[in-house]
């Protein structure tokens, strides 16, 4: 058999176009198995053995029946390429077609159709009618085409149509993958190209109504650069309704540290806004520096199996947990995918509970604290009452009235204070959540509301500079109350005491003339409510404080002439216009009778 120089030609162009699908087979094979590896495989399998149809016959052109196999099969392979593209194409978007029974019955009838009839053509004459011999470039039998021939062509377009169109969809709803399906697409467009040549320019045999095999050659190249830029590396099973709608910052890098996939949450928590989807295929370190050194660590740290990483962007000091899994293709590590789960409020109440317990803790030892000394008292009390009447009783000591009463009361009195210890500790208890709701409190009010828990004691408030505080309500007029109770556990019981609030620029300030005392005993009296100075004071200041911190707020002591300061920071205040005017508002208790003068 001679072979001329224009068949030559033709031969090591198809086999070129084999060599190319199978290598690509070969390659495809060895290193990945993600979702839809397979169809791609079989496809460019398809494709290479297509080839090799093509250059069997037109080294065999002068030969009938091998021009009718080689016809009939270059009819039949491309209709199964069609249907591997759609298998393809429909797996790797996780599209319902991969699991409908009705569908796949029907690709599976127009498969078998169109690889039973072209090969029964010697039988009906359907698809090629007849072949003639004809001498140009070189001599070959022609086909001359059928009815068949042209449905078979054109069905087999439906689901190479088709399965384009999944991944033109892809590609509109998954941006993080678009070099790679681009790069595919053209290989497919080459292909599909090819059939266009007999149409365009004169070709010795016409073959492959579908798919020209020189067209497998840009096709691979098309499916080299789609693995280049990772098209099995990140699959994008259930994408659109999965990864892109996760709130959860997602991330995939391959093994040097190079972005491969990203999801809308990532690029819009970590990145500039406006990248887009120039963050793949950049390094982590470009794309996302503040978080690049926490991802280099975590996939050391599940190379090393030592569970989770937490994360703090520090630009707004979000908290972050980090879980790793590695993304493997059979024996092959590609990368790893990255989770970033926003875990802020966690640990904001995390901490929140935390400094409630502390708090509690602390406040429980004040507490205990404090009731020593009334308990002592009242003991000390009952055991005089106690030898007092038995000593009546047994006629060493007539009844002394005057000392049962005054016992009683003492034991009263510091029962009260025991009280209103456990008041304060249970009022804590409640009222210690830190305050998430801010409203205006208007300070008359509020003093007039604290004013009302004290009316039976000789209090007099003025409030010199009136205004607003943003807080909580209830627990402003406690925390004023509580300052009250303080000033008034400082002098004798029934003594008049006056407190002068004023509004400033970040809080509050209560001075009181209760009697000054030493500046260490200002900070005995906010952690333990009471001084070195004084018997047992009770715990105003100690919740007054925490009623500030669970505002955010800051309270701190110090003497003032007669008295003392107690001044809240932190906060956020409005004075009332002409709040600074010498007039000031009054909000008296019950009159002594040891101030006729009209003090209160």
């Amino acid at each position: 058999m001679n072979i001329t120089s224009a068949q030559f030609a033709y031969i090591v162009a198809f086999g070129l176009a084999a060599v190319v699908s199978f290598a690509t087979v070969g390659w495809v094979h060895d290193r990945y198995d993600a979702r839809g590896t397979r169809p791609f495989v079989y496809t460019f399998a398809v494709v290479g053995t297509s080839a090799l149809v093509a250059a069997t016959h037109v080294a065999a052109a002068a030969s009938r029946p091998v021009t009718e196999v080689a016809t009939a099969l270059e009819l039949a392979l491309p209709a199964a390429a069609a249907v591997g593209w759609l298998w393809f194409a429909a797996r790797y978007t996780d599209h319902w077609l991969c699991d409908h029974r009705p569908a796949k019955a029907v690709v599976a009838g127009f498969l078998l159709v169109a690889v039973v009839v072209p090969l029964t053509n010697p039988l009906h004459g359907l698809v090629y009618p007849a072949f003639e011999l004809a001498a140009t470039p070189f001599v070959h039998y022609e086909p001359v085409k059928g009815p068949l021939h042209y449905a078979i062509t054109v069905a087999s377009y439906v689901p190479f149509v088709v399965g384009t169109g999944l991944l033109v969809r892809l590609l509109y709803d998954t941006r993080y993958l678009s070099r790679a399906i681009l790069s595919l697409l053209f290989g497919a467009a080459a292909l599909a190209g090819a059939n266009a040549l007999p149409y365009l320019v004169t070709v010795p045999i016409d073959h492959n109504p579908l798919y020209m095999p020189l067209g497998a050659t840009l096709a691979g190249i098309g499916a080299a650069a789609a693995l280049n830029y990772d098209l099995f590396t990140v699959t994008p099973v259930a994408r659109r309704t999965v990864v892109t709608a996760i709130r959860d910052p997602i991330l995939t890098v391959d093994k040097t540290g190079r972005v491969v996939d990203v999801n809308p949450a990532f690029v819009e928590t970590f990145t500039d806004a406006e990248a887009g989807e120039a963050v793949v295929y950049e390094p982590v370190e470009t794309v996302a520096p503040v978080v690049a050194g926490a991802v280099t660590e975590a996939v050391e740290r599940e190379r090393a199996e030592e569970g989770v990483l937490e994360v703090t962007d520090e630009r707004d000091d979000r908290r972050y947990t980090l879980s790793v899994s590695p993304v493997e293709s059979g024996a092959h590590l590609l990368g790893h995918t990255l989770v970033f789960r926003d875990v802020t409020e966690a640990v904001r109440s995390r901490r929140e509970l935390e400094r409630q317990n502390e708090q509690l803790d602390e406040f429980a030892r004040t507490a205990a604290h404090n009731l020593r000394n009334p308990l002592g008292a009242v003991s000390g009390f009952t055991d005089v009452l106690g030898s007092h009447l038995e000593a009546v009783e047994e006629g060493r000591a007539e009844y002394d009235h005057t000392l049962v009463s005054e016992s009683l009361a003492q034991v009263t009195r510091h029962a009260e204070r025991m009280d209103g210890i456990v008041g304060d500790f249970l009022r804590v208890m409640r009222d210690s959540k830190t305050v998430t709701s801010f409203e205006p409190v208007d300070v008359v009010a509020a003093v007039e509301s604290a004013r009302s828990l004290l009316e039976d004691d000789p209090l007099r408030v003025t409030v010199d500079r009136p205004g607003v505080v943003y807080g909580d309500r209830l627990r402003v007029a406690i925390l004023l109350r509580s300052v009250f109770q303080s000033s008034l556990d400082r002098v004798d019981e029934g003594e008049p005491v006056e407190v002068r609030v004023r509004v400033t620029d970040d809080g509050l300030e209560l001075t009181d003339d209760a009697g000054s005392i030493p500046p260490g005993d200002c900070e005995m009296l906010l952690e333990h409510g009471q001084t070195s100075h004084y018997e047992v004071t009770g715990l105003g200041l100690v919740v007054a404080r925490t009623l500030a911190q669970v505002h955010h707020w800051e309270v701190e002591a110090e003497p003032h002439a007669d008295g003392v300061r107690v001044r809240v920071t932190g906060a956020e205040t409005a004075v009332e216009p002409g709040a600074d005017d010498p007039d000031a508002l009054d909000h008296p208790g019950p009159p002594h009778p040891d101030d006729p003068g009209g003090r209160r």
